[in-house]
């Protein structure tokens, strides 16, 4: 061990307190206990109150600017796991009324401000949520597919899909429900429908 944490500073705390020693002595100390010691600017660090917050200042002033900012952005890009998301289904998978009972719950559980709250109602079932999806959104429970509110493209009900809100600040009534694939919920994220347009058309002006 020679990373300045991987000192025992408990140990070492009792040592400055139980025998009063300098920083130069608890050097001394460390290197007879255990072959090795703390640098002067690492022991004033955690004993020196006003190194230690000006080195917190430092730190703080680093973070917070451009290049601290990119440092932390790198050292999670490079810590990043690349793996392929497979989805393994569910037991519902085959059964998309019940998989729909499922994502509902999950759709009426969002939070919503108290003024949005107040103005809509939330007391639809199951049967409610399968007429307006079957008139809106193309479902069809025998057939397990539906139609996508983004794309227009079929949405295969057995395979991985989301019940979304539309509109993210409409609250979760059920003229606002529609059906995404993921990958298609996940794009859209928390935008409004204009800011994806706008987005998807930036996209297309640099790459195509």
């Amino acid at each position: 061990m020679s990373r300045e944490q991987d000192y025992d500073w408990d140990q070492i705390s009792e040592w400055r307190t139980s025998l009063k020693l300098s920083y130069r002595n608890l050097r001394k100390k460390c290197l007879e206990e255990w072959g090795r010691t703390p640098s002067l600017s690492s022991i004033s660090y955690h004993y020196g109150k006003t190194t230690k917050k000006k080195a917190q200042a430092r730190q703080k002033r680093y973070t917070e600017g451009l290049r601290g900012r990119l440092s932390l952005k790198l050292r999670d890009f490079k810590a990043k796991k690349i793996k392929n998301y497979v989805w393994e289904g569910n037991k519902n998978s085959n059964n998309p009324k019940e998989s729909i009972r499922v994502k509902v719950k999950k759709y009426k559980g969002k939070k919503m401000t108290k003024e949005i709250a107040s103005n809509i109602d939330t007391s639809y079932g199951i049967q409610d949520v399968i007429t307006f999806l079957t008139a809106k959104h193309g479902l069809d429970v025998e057939n397990k597919t539906a139609v996508s509110a983004l794309t227009g493209e079929i949405v295969d009900l057995t395979k991985e899909y989301h019940l979304d809100h539309w509109d993210n600040s409409a609250g979760n009534a059920l003229e606002n429900m529609c059906i995404l694939t993921r990958e298609e919920n996940e794009m859209k994220g928390d935008l409004s429908m204009g800011q994806l347009l706008d987005l998807c058309r930036k996209i297309l002006g640099r790459h195509s």
